[in-house]
């Protein structure tokens, strides 16, 4: 075996360690944070939420996928408090240098972008502590493919998730729809830890937010129940 075989063999132990050790200690606890049936929020967004919490684990990228776009949906909807509570555990989670962290580190970078521009006042040193950038710049950070999907620019595209008529005879299912925007969403915040680029400077960066987040809540059955707290 070659010294690179065992780096890639222990880098991949150390990984694993990390993220069971998270599921024993945070899983159960943000599932229960997770249960918005209390919560006056859309059936889509509900459905989204508590799709999430089901057989939660740090260990599936699909769900820790799930559980970015339940965070930014209780954002959106003005449930703050309750996100921050479940951010906090996250980032007890140590970060490595590793794509199995990525969407960890974008939970983190969301939640920090959001004090950030609330010109929030309590602590978030916990959020900061521990979090690096990586020793490399993304590639979405120069361009805007391929991994934006960009669903509020495309004709096509609009009508898929329901936001134009339909002349294509058919829509993604409405979970999809939500997807699309919040994954554009993810990716944001990770340009705006960077401090933006010269493709997506802050103030494109800050206006395209504002596009996603409005458009979310302009989905078929996505508005907000109540008015949710939405700065620009």
């Amino acid at each position: 075996m070659t010294s690179e075989e065992q780096y890639t063999s222990d880098t991949e132990r150390e990984i694993n360690t990390i993220l069971r050790q998270a599921n024993h200690d945070h899983a159960e606890a943000i599932a229960e944070l997770l249960d918005v049936s209390s919560l006056n929020l859309p059936r889509t967004a509900v459905s989204m939420i508590q799709q999430s919490r089901k057989h939660l684990t740090f260990r599936g990228q699909v769900s820790i996928t799930g559980l970015q776009e339940a965070l930014e949906l209780l954002r959106i909807y003005g449930h703050w408090d309750r996100a921050l509570r479940i951010v906090e555990r996250v980032a007890l989670i140590p970060l490595m240098n590793w794509g199995q962290f990525a969407g960890l580190r974008m939970i983190r970078h969301d939640a920090l972008w959001y004090a950030a521009r609330e010109g929030l006042t309590v602590d978030l040193s916990s959020l900061s502590a521990g979090l690096f950038d990586p020793p490399y710049t993304p590639l979405f950070l120069e361009t805007d493919e391929p991994m934006f999907k960009h669903p509020l620019d495309d004709p096509e595209m609009r009508q898929l998730i329901g936001l134009d008529p339909s002349t294509i005879g058919c829509v993604v299912p409405r979970a999809a729809r939500v997807g699309m925007l919040l994954s554009d969403l993810s990716l944001l915040s990770t340009i705006w830890a960077y401090g933006g680029s010269t493709v997506w400077p802050l103030d494109r960066v800050e206006n395209e937010r504002r596009r996603l987040e409005a458009g979310i809540l302009a989905l078929p059955g996505m508005a907000p129940l109540t008015a949710p707290t939405l700065k620009e």
